[in-house]
This record gives structure tokens, sequence and C-alpha cells, in this order.
């Protein structure tokens, strides 16, 4: 009413509200400068991940390209650009076919490569490998390639695609499965051990090695490589595994090694380290070879490279050897020891008469009774022919050797049945005794030998001990023997021609004597050198030269017309033995 103050007045409140528009404007402010602040921050956060998208796309190892949904380029880093060639000014120009048209790939990677691009343009992520060359010519490349979609709210606008080089990755694949290969058909066992842990265990067999061992590869990978060894392997050569592994060195030798039924095989091994890039020897790879039948037929080399083939026993090889051993340690010991030189009685007879297939029977016969009485640590041999040597070592005396010669007459003396005939044989044997001047072991066989003559001539089926008697004699007798080869060569025989008369006085005939005239020790008496030449068998070579120069003197004293009647001409019964007399004497006469 009049006179009343209003209820409301605008003057009033205008204090009020100035002070609430400057509270809002403050707030205005403050969020403003707030919400500036965050929108720097944001756009600082964007730069920052751009630029760490930027690093990730420039400094990449491997080829980053973009592309659009069209297939031309958007970007690409510096790797991309040497493989393909392109620079800067030719993105959003060129299309990926262009590029690859200008290189070298081949249908079926070009194929490849578009339907992995087409798929990556609707959404999918696709990878494929490719071999491309590049347009400046360099050597073809392997790649492996991601085709990635670029999404931009929510909707495909390009391609990534990311291009790793693997040439080298591929090259060593390649490499590595061909050397698997390679051990995988080799004919020699091949496994390959972990030397970086505890006894070896076993990373790689082949089927050679399987084949030879008899062990699966499930049963050898992971095991110690030690398993092939056994009883019989040389712990010497075990050692020189361990040592070479140690040092890092390669290694070949031959040991005795086991199969997996515990059959044991002769095998040459080739060891050679593997090292890492630091040098570090990591692997070993052993090259096995099964030599048992190489082993097997050396051993039978061996054997018949010291023993006969017919009788088994020692030859003169394996009996030489013996006999230098024995004598050694007799002579260190003090120690006596014989040889005895045993020669088979009119053996050639019955070898001529009977054939050589009995005659070897009758061989072995005899090797089955010598064996009777040796002892083991005796050595017996033959020498060819019917000739058997046995040498006694550690005798007490010489007595020893005596009852050995007569155990052996007595058992060579029994008959011998074989293939139906009953054969009687004896044998001659000297003797010889080592003795304190004896300074080579050769001259007990040589001494055993002459004892051996001397038997034979003491009428056989005896034995004979060497004496220095017997070397004197026996040393004139192979001088002459000497001597009459050397008279037959150089014409120191001549011939004298005894008359010959019949019942009334009348010359008849001649017979022809031959004669040696020695340059140094003159005329040697017939009596000496006809015996020698019959043991020996000179007389066949001096009966042929007898009766040779006998036809010429006859030829000629017939031209003279001086020979009447016939001339005689004396041969020894061994020149009717050999099977081309008869030839041999009508060639003369012709």
């Amino acid at each position: 009413s009049a006179g009343q103050p209003p209820l409301f007045s605008f003057r009033g409140l205008f204090p009020l509200i100035l002070m609430l528009f400057g509270l809002w404007m403050s707030y205005m402010l403050i969020m403003g400068r707030n919400l500036l602040g965050t929108q720097k921050h944001k756009a600082r956060q964007l730069r920052i991940r751009e630029q760490q998208f930027r690093s990730l796309f420039s400094q990449s190892p491997d080829a980053v390209f973009a592309f659009d949904k069209g297939g031309y380029y958007q970007t690409l880093n510096s790797v991309a650009q040497k493989i393909v060639g392109l620079s800067d000014s030719d993105v959003g120009i060129t299309h990926y076919d262009t590029v690859l048209k200008a290189g070298v790939i081949n249908e079926f990677d070009r194929a490849n490569f578009e339907t992995a691009f087409n798929n990556a343009t609707v959404g999918h992520s696709q990878s494929c490998e490719v071999c491309f060359t590049s347009p400046n010519g360099s050597e073809p490349r392997d790649y492996d390639c991601d085709f990635l979609p670029i999404v931009v709210d929510e909707d495909v606008t390009g391609v990534y695609v990311i291009a790793k080089d693997i040439t080298e990755r591929r090259q060593a694949e390649e490499n590595q499965r061909i050397l698997k290969k390679s051990l995988e058909s080799s004919d020699n066992g091949i496994v390959v051990v972990d030397t970086r842990l505890k006894d070896f265990p076993v990373v790689f067999v082949n089927p050679a090695f399987c084949q030879m061992t008899g062990y699966a590869d499930r049963e050898i990978v992971g095991e110690p490589v030690k398993l092939l060894s056994g009883p019989e392997t040389d712990e010497e050569d075990i050692e020189l595994i361990k040592k070479a592994s140690r040092e890092g060195r390669p290694l070949s030798l031959t040991l005795k090694s086991y199969r997996r039924d515990g059959a044991p095989f002769w095998n040459q091994v080739s060891l050679s380290p593997v090292q890492d890039e630091r040098g570090q020897v990591t692997h070993y790879t052993a090259i096995m070879r099964d030599i048992s039948d190489k082993k097997e037929q050396e051993k039978r080399l061996a054997y018949q490279a010291t023993h006969d083939v017919l009788t088994g026993l020692g030859n003169r090889a394996l009996f030489e050897d013996h006999l230098v051993h024995d004598f050694s340690l007799a002579k260190r010991s003090g120690q006596s020891m014989a040889v005895l030189f045993i020669d088979l009685d009119e053996f050639k007879p019955i070898n001529d008469t009977l054939g050589h297939k009995l005659g070897d029977e009758l061989l072995i016969s005899v090797t089955l009774r010598l064996k009777k009485t040796v002892r083991p640590t005796d050595t017996l041999a033959r020498f060819g022919g019917d000739e058997f040597v046995l040498l006694l070592p550690e005798l007490g005396s010489v007595h020893e050797a005596e009852d050995v010669a007569e155990r052996i007459l007595e058992e060579l003396g029994k008959p011998h049945l074989i293939k139906g005939h009953e054969l009687y044989i004896s044998a001659s044997i000297g003797i010889s005794i080592l003795t304190d001047d004896l300074e080579h072991p050769e001259k007990l066989l040589q001494q055993a030998d002459m004892a051996m003559y001397k038997a034979k001539q003491q009428g056989r089926d005896t034995y004979e001990i060497f004496s220095q008697d017997l070397d004197n004699k026996l040393s004139k007798r192979v001088i002459l023997r000497n001597d009459l080869q050397e008279a037959i060569k150089s014409n120191q025989l001549f011939l004298h021609y005894q008359p010959q008369v019949n019942q009334n006085g009348e010359l008849c005939g001649l017979e022809a004597l031959v004669r040696w005239k020695h340059p140094e020790k003159g005329l040697i008496s017939p009596a000496d050198f006809i015996p020698i030449a019959e043991e020996t068998g000179q007389i066949v070579q001096l009966g042929k030269w007898v009766t040779t120069q006998a036809c010429r003197d006859a030829q000629t004293l017939l031209d003279m017309g001086l020979l009447k009647g016939r001339m005689a001409v004396n041969l020894s019964p061994m020149q009717f033995h050999r099977p081309s007399f008869l030839n041999t004497v009508r060639g003369i006469l012709e």
C-alpha cells in the first residue's frame, strides 16, 4: 500500500547478480584454461604417438609399404624404397603391379600377392611368401609378406604390407635340409652328441647308424653315447675319445663297439668337433663304419702270411719270429733251448706214386702225430714239402730234446691209415742245442738242418745232434756243392773214355766217365762230388751235360772213323724219375 516499502527491489538484488556473474565468469575462465590445457596435452600425446609410429615405420629393419585400397603406394620406408626402386615422388601415382612387372616374380608368387592384397582390402589379414628380383637387377630375394588392413572409422581405407627378407633364413633352411638328407642317406653311420651336457647325450642318428647298431632312433636319442661300448672295448680308446673331446680336436680310431643285441663289431670312427659362433665346441659328429669284414679279411691274410694252408701249422716266417723271441729270452735267463729239423724219409715216392691228394692227407696225419709230442710252449712249423721244424724253449738238458726226437720217430713209425692205404713213413731229425758262444738265432736252424742231413747219411729213421766236427764236414760239402754248380756252368768238367772189349778182346765200345778239374784244388775225385750231386739233385743237370758231350764226341769219332761199337753213358736213377727223361735223351740224340 501507499507509504509502505515494496516487497521485492531489483536494486537490492543487483549486487548479488554481479557477484554471481563474477563467479560464473571465473568458473568459465578456469574451465576454459583447463580445457585448453587438456587439449594441448592430448595434442602433445598425439604428436608423440605419431612420432613413435613414424620411428617404427622408418626405423623398422623390414620393408613397410602403405597402399590405398586401389593398390597405389601411399607411403613406404627406406628399406621398402630400396626393394622396389621408388622414391617419395612416386607415392600416390604408382601401382604395385607396375613394380612387380618392372622386377622379376613368377606367376605363382604374383597370384599369391594379389590374392593376399585383395583379402586384406576386405578386412582379412593375410600372409604369403614371394621371391622377387628388384628392378635394379640385384640377386633374387625371398620375402615373408604380412598384409594388414588399414582401418579408419571401422572402414578399410588401405593395406599395410610388411615384407621381411628371409633369404638367408631360407638358404640356411635349405642347407640344413640338404645336410640332413645327406646325413640320412649316407651309407656310414652318423651320430651327433651334445658335449655341453653330462655323458654326451645323443641328439641325432641317421638310418645307417640304426641299421649298423640295431638301435631305433627313439632308443638312442637322449641317451649317453657310451652305451655302444662293452667288455672288450679298449679303455685306452675310450680315454683317447675323452681327451679329444676335452681338447676340442678331431680324432680317428678303430675300436670294438657293441650292437643292441650284444654282438661286437669293429667300428672305424672319425670324430669332428662342431663349434658355435664364438668358437666353442658344442657338439661332436661321429662318422662310423663297420669294418668287421675287413678286419676278418685282414685276420685271414695275416694268418695265411704266417701259417701253412694245408696243415694249419706256422710257416717259416712265424717260426723265425718265435725263434728270435725265445732265443733272446733264453740268453737273458740262462736257460737252454733246442731246434729240431724233421725231414720225412721217402715221402716223394709215395706222393708221386699215390698222388698229391693222398700225399697231402699223409702230411696232415704226420702233423697230428707231431702235435701229440709237443708242449703248449713249443713251436711246431712246416717249411714246405715234407720238412717240419720244432722249437723247444726252456729245456733243462740235451736229453729232453733227444726224448722228444725219439717220441717223434716212434709216433711217425706207426702205420698211417689213409683212404684204404696203410702207409709207413719215417723221418730224419737234426737237433741243434743253444750254446753260450752262439750269437745269432738263425744259426740254430742252420745247425739243425746240417744235423738232419747227417741223420740221412746214417741210414735215416734216426736223429743226429749237431757238433762242431759235423759243421766242418758239412761246410766242406756245402762249398763243394756250390763249386760243382759253378763247374757245370764254366766248363770245368771233361770226359775220359774207357774202352770196352768183348770176350775176344776186340774193342766194342766206349764208356764216358766224368772228371772235374777245379781251377784251384785240381782234380776232384768222382767219389767226392757224385754223391753230393745225387743228394742235391745236381746230378740231373750233370747227367744232361755228360750225355750231350758224349754224343758230340761220338759224332767226332765217327767222322774220324775211330768209333767202333757203342758209346755208353752212366745215368742216375734220379734222372729216370723225371717225366721229361725220354724227351730229353731223344732231343740230345737228335
